[in-house]
């Protein structure tokens, strides 16, 4: 694999949960790889704005908050970074879902504040997203979903089932969209232990495998896999799952 392969240089991102630790090492991590990013937030993304700017690259911001976004109003996010950006090759989705809540008490509230940031604006941005790759032949989808809270005695009914949903998203959409050249791809976050097989798997495939061993999961791997998925490197891979320890994330 050739350094350029890796490369973003040129290209625009658009990452959700603008303000979060995970949102921010995800920014960083693209604009060290040369991107321009744009983050959709509801506060305090200062931080990431002077990391990105210090890294030389462009960075917006879009306030927005997701468990109340109108589906228009998540199309024209995506329309907007376009315009103002002047295009869109990746979008990733690591917007927080939910609060760790036990299922004896769930309420309906956290219920639904899961579901309409985990899966309902997840699925509406990839929407918007794949409606404009589709126009220029190409782009990259990326889904996070932390499989575990970071204390797993503190597991959350909501947070689990959109997550493991989100990853099975990611494998209906990256089969729906391959032959429209949008790799659609998933990173399942967890702490040391996790089990990769409580995810919603599809069958092994040579080019799942290959990206697993390209991606090893390490404490540090985050960026890496991330930059990696998003890049060149990764054309042709459709509906992985790379587990990826980030722990120190999490706390």
């Amino acid at each position: 694999m050739t350094p350029d392969l890796i490369r973003l240089d040129g290209q625009v991102a658009l990452v959700t949960g603008g303000g979060t630790p995970l949102a921010h090492a995800a920014a960083t991590a693209l604009a060290e790889a040369g991107a321009d990013t744009a983050l959709l937030y509801t506060t305090g993304i200062d931080e990431t704005r002077k990391a990105v700017a210090a890294l030389r690259r462009r960075c917006m911001g879009l306030q927005l908050d997701l468990s109340r976004a109108t589906v228009p109003q998540l199309q024209g996010a995506v329309q907007q970074v376009g315009i103002q950006l002047g295009r869109l090759d990746i979008l990733v989705n690591c917007a927080p879902t939910a609060d760790a809540v036990p299922a004896l008490d769930c309420t309906e509230e956290e219920w639904d504040q899961a579901l309409r940031v985990s899966l309902r604006a997840s699925f509406f941005l990839c929407q918007a997203a794949g409606t404009y790759f589709r126009k220029q032949g190409r782009g990259k989808i990326i889904n996070v979903a932390p499989l575990q809270p970071a204390l797993p005695q503190r597991a959350s009914i909501a947070y689990a089932t959109c997550n493991n949903a989100l990853v099975a998203l990611t494998h209906l959409l990256a089969s729906e969209w391959a032959p429209l050249g949008i790799d659609v791809n998933c990173i399942i976050l967890g702490p040391p232990g996790t089990n990769p097989t409580m995810a919603i798997e599809p069958q092994a495939s040579a080019p799942v495998e290959a990206a697993s061993a390209r991606c090893p999961a390490t404490a540090d791997s985050l960026p890496g896999a991330l930059v990696y998925l998003a890049s060149a490197a990764s054309d042709g891979i459709h509906g992985a799952s790379l587990l990826v320890d980030i722990s120190s994330l999490l706390a």
